[in-house]
């Protein structure tokens, strides 16, 4: 019996070891520069299955300071970012940062992105579920929301920004 708990907690060690280590988003590759996202008011990890599957959503709101930097970006910006590293699974649809308003082309992945957070929705979180779904309608509706994302119709990993509101908000979701 103590041979396999021996087993079970060596398990876990390597587990929560990798799982840290690769679940973590370098911000530089996202934007280009470092970047204070702000406080966390909403964190959802759940967890799906040995393969990494799962749902991830974190909404962080900053100040005015921390968000100032996105109110001038460069054309490049928006040609060169999020970078291609990022795209570990090799999403057959990688959209570079845009304004809003959602270009008919991004429809699908917004609808994706937006449906994933209903996910979120149980008896134990259904506040998180709310904040979620009206943070996510609000930023998809304001004309200083930016967004990008890496999509292949079931996967997903989809950012925005929003320097006037000062929010990141990140939704994965891996089948």
């Amino acid at each position: 019996m103590n041979s396999n708990k021996f087993y079970i907690v060596r398990f876990l060690a390597i587990f929560c070891f990798l799982f840290t280590q690769c679940g973590s988003i370098e911000y530089k590759e996202l934007f280009g520069f470092t970047f204070d996202v702000g406080e966390k008011i909403t964190f959802h990890h759940e967890f799906g299955g040995i393969q990494g599957d799962g749902l991830d959503v974190e909404i962080y709101k900053g100040n005015p300071e921390q968000y100032q930097r996105f109110n001038n970006l460069p054309d490049s910006f928006f040609a060169e970012y999020p970078k291609a590293s990022l795209n570990i699974n090799n999403f057959q649809k990688v959209c570079k940062w845009q304004k809003v308003p959602v270009q008919a082309k991004d429809k699908d992945a917004f609808k994706f992105a937006e449906s994933a957070i209903s996910g979120l929705y149980s008896k134990k979180s259904q506040k998180k579920y709310h904040q979620a779904s009206e943070i996510f309608s609000t930023l998809s509706k304001h004309p200083s929301t930016i967004y990008a994302y890496f999509f292949d119709g079931d996967d997903i990993d989809f950012w925005m920004v929003n320097p006037q509101l000062c929010y990141f908000m990140y939704v994965s979701l891996y089948t």
